[in-house]
């Protein structure tokens, strides 16, 4: 094949609108112009790439041509038309119906009888990453095709409209949470703490003491002293109560009180953190290291997301990006496995809300102890009710273990890579 950018293309739009917009980024050059042909049903999803490709491929609305995806005579008509005017059209049948590739491809070849133009007709196979040519040739994803976290939820019809803020922390910070909710001593405290969320202010309010400034002697101060080793210079013992619980927190706008987020890493934030600091060691290859060195998740890794799709908002704990196919880590202190596999189904639906049929979700929870070779049986029921065939994940106490000794990192990082 001469060409390695095309200046046309004609693209066909189905529920995954992310083969498409990766088509164009990749196989057409600056300025070209793409149409994309979409369904009533897919109309979304075009206008979502159109939107996305911006200014740097001319895909405008005049650009969107409806048909019935169902009907033969009405997809070959529309794409005969297109192709009288733009011969020189490439074709990528990658989404659509079976309707629409069918006979979009006939058309397309009828443009030219002579050879049929099959070094112009493209289809991605997603799972390889690699568009596959009519005519036989193979072409793998150009890896400067990267998308990050905001380009695959903002194609799949969301947004992201703030990413947390939690206090200054260490990954020995982490480390010591971790021990504070293992150990069988300090547990208990931090459950105490932990208290209602929906009555966070309340709980706290009857701990606070106004007039001498400081916490009295409750769940909270214990778990000050626990967490700070009781040193009066710790920052988190600076925070004081707000007056009202509106300053305490405003969830419609994000905005919290030093307070408001110390509570909320305490009461598992946490080990959200903890989960993205050891998929980003495993990313990087490198072994975590528990000490005063700030937390850094790198720069692939979104936490405490706060999305925005159709209209309706939730918080995505951890999202990254893999060969262009979002997964979503979901994490929760809770030990019950019913919660769990609730919090389970709800990752697995929100993933493909916002990252289409190839995202893939897990839950890291801290449940069971060993049973087998390093496996809990807890995860395991929990993981035959979600997924026997282990594309969504949940992981236990003993993955958390390993991987916080640097052990098993490796296949951490291959199943981030699926």
């Amino acid at each position: 094949m001469a060409e390695t950018k095309f200046g046309e293309m004609v693209c066909l739009v189905g529920e995954n609108p992310l083969p498409v917009y990766i088509g164009i980024m990749d196989l057409c050059a600056e300025g070209a112009e793409v149409w994309l042909v979409h369904s009533y049903d897919t109309l979304v999803q075009a206008k979502a790439i159109s939107a996305k490709v911006g200014n740097r491929r001319r895909c405008g609305p005049e650009r969107l041509v409806k048909v019935d995806p169902f009907a033969p005579e009405d997809v070959l008509k529309k794409l005969i038309e297109l192709y009288r005017s733009r011969p020189g059209l490439v074709l990528n049948f990658t989404g659509g119906t079976k309707v629409m590739s069918a006979f979009a491809l006939q058309a397309h070849m009828a443009a030219d009888a002579a050879d049929m133009r099959l070094d112009r007709a493209v289809y991605l196979e997603d799972r390889s990453h690699v568009f596959r040519f009519c005519d036989g040739e193979t072409r793998p994803v150009s890896e400067t095709t990267r998308l990050r976290v905001h380009d695959i939820v903002e194609l799949h019809g969301g947004r992201i409209t703030d990413e947390a803020q939690w206090p200054p922390c260490t990954t020995g910070d982490l480390g010591r949470m971790w021990d504070l909710f293992d150990d069988n001593d300090l547990s208990q405290i931090h459950k105490a703490a932990r208290g209602n969320g929906s009555n966070a202010y309340a709980t706290l309010a009857k701990q606070w003491d106004a007039a001498a400034g400081t916490w009295r002697d409750g769940a909270w101060r214990q778990f000050l002293t626990a967490y700070t080793g009781d040193d009066p210079e710790h920052p988190w013992w600076r925070a004081t109560l707000p007056s009202t619980a509106g300053e305490f927190e405003d969830w419609r706008v994000g905005r919290y009180s030093d307070l408001a987020l110390q509570w909320r890493f305490a009461t598992g934030v946490w080990l959200e953190l903890l989960a993205g600091y050891l998929a980003n060691c495993a990313l990087t290859r490198s072994a975590p290291v528990f000490d005063d060195r700030p937390l850094d998740l790198g720069p692939d890794i979104v936490s405490g997301a706060q999305v925005i799709w159709h209209n309706q908002p939730f918080e995505a704990d951890i999202m990254l990006v893999r060969q262009n196919r979002l997964r979503l880590i979901s994490a929760t202190t809770g030990q019950s496995q019913d919660k769990i596999k609730l919090k389970m189904f709800e990752a697995m639906a929100r993933a493909r809300q916002v990252g289409g049929g190839l995202a893939y979700a897990a839950v890291v929870a801290p449940i069971g102890g060993a049973a087998g070779p390093g496996r809990s049986r807890a995860v395991e029921e929990c993981q035959r009710s979600v997924d026997p065939q282990r594309r969504h994940r949940v992981f236990g106490k003993p993955d958390l273990e390993r991987w916080m000794r640097g052990s098993g990192l490796d296949a951490l990082r291959d199943y981030l890579n699926m």
